[in-house]
């Protein structure tokens, strides 16, 4: 008995975990019950939301003036689609006669007076090329020290003389 005289109601005794689980559940559902109320007040609003903006069809005028609105929108927009479809089919009318004709231009070849005219100029340039480069060697041989300069100027002259002649070529091959 002594003991049970020591304890006291005051002193803390340790909580039971059932105890301890009670509270954290009421604490949930507290919690649960608001987020609750919350969405119900969210879906509440939208719903009338939703419900107001959906116009009122059994008021003869108001139905009448709505729908004839939206005609004349949509009958703006027809109209507007119609001018652009119109737009467009001028546009694919001028790129099919351009078209027609630079396939005329292709099928027909290259006229023969240009033909030879761009023959006569490669082989205009490839003399041009030969006499600059007879040129340049008889410079090197009546000047003074180093000709390391003629060899880079042979090698780039020599380089235009090669795509004139494959040009030349190329040229040929058109006839």
């Amino acid at each position: 008995m002594a003991e049970e005289e020591n304890t006291t109601p005051d002193d803390k005794a340790p909580e039971n975990p059932h105890v301890k689980r009670i509270g954290l559940n009421r604490i949930l559902i507290i919690v649960c019950l608001i987020i609750t109320s919350v969405v119900a007040i969210a879906a509440g609003v939208t719903l009338y939301l939703t419900a107001s903006s959906i116009p009122d069809f059994n008021d003869d005028e108001n139905s009448q003036a709505e729908l004839i609105l939206r005609i004349d929108e949509l009958e703006e927009t027809l109209r507007r689609l119609s001018q652009y479809k119109s737009d467009e089919m001028t546009k694919m009318q001028t790129i099919s006669k351009q078209a027609e004709q630079l396939q005329l231009q292709c099928s027909q070849g290259i006229n023969p007076k240009l033909l030879a005219a761009m023959q006569q100029r490669e082989t205009d340039f490839q003399l041009l090329i030969v006499e600059l480069q007879n040129s340049s060697r008889e410079l090197a041989s009546m000047t003074r020290g180093s000709r390391d300069w003629l060899v880079e100027h042979s090698a780039a002259l020599n380089q235009l003389r090669d795509k004139s002649v494959n040009r030349s070529v190329n040229l040929q091959y058109v006839e």
